[in-house]
């Protein structure tokens, strides 16, 4: 791992496998296909980020801010997205099954083949427009 994780640093490939990197400052990092499976990210500040094809499995982003991200591709499997901002982000073709969505913020966010099977949303969840989360198999949790 880098000495010294900062803002638009090159992280493409690199391997951050359970990483605790809560409350960095990644904004507009390149990390494609970065490896970061049960990494704790939470609070990280990952503002026009690129994390293209990333492996974010099971990985905490428990209220990282993901504005203008650009996860196309990404793995997002069970990862807990819990109150994240992913406002305007590029999520298309990412997977997201089993993902936390509780609280989060999705508006304008592209999900065009988006796979959401079984991730869970609650009634503060901002879907984007056009999706419908029982279509696409997401779970509604909470009274």
């Amino acid at each position: 791992m880098p000495a010294r994780i900062q803002p638009g640093a090159d992280l493409r490939g690199i391997n951050l496998l359970g990483a605790d990197l809560e409350n960095a400052n990644l904004t507009e990092a390149d990390a494609t296909w970065a490896i970061l499976t049960r990494a704790n990210l939470d609070r990280a500040q990952l503002i026009g980020a690129i994390l293209r094809g990333a492996g974010l499995l099971e990985t905490s982003l428990r209220s990282a801010d993901l504005r203008g991200a650009d996860l196309s591709g990404a793995s997002l499997r069970r990862a807990n997205l819990r109150e994240a901002n992913l406002r305007q982000a590029k999520l298309r073709g990412a997977t997201l099954e089993g993902a936390c969505l509780c609280g989060a913020d999705l508006t304008d966010a592209d999900v065009d083949d988006t796979a959401f099977a079984n991730a869970q949303y609650d009634a503060t969840t901002k879907l984007p427009a056009g999706l419908d989360a029982t279509f696409a198999g997401m779970v509604l949790t909470g009274p």
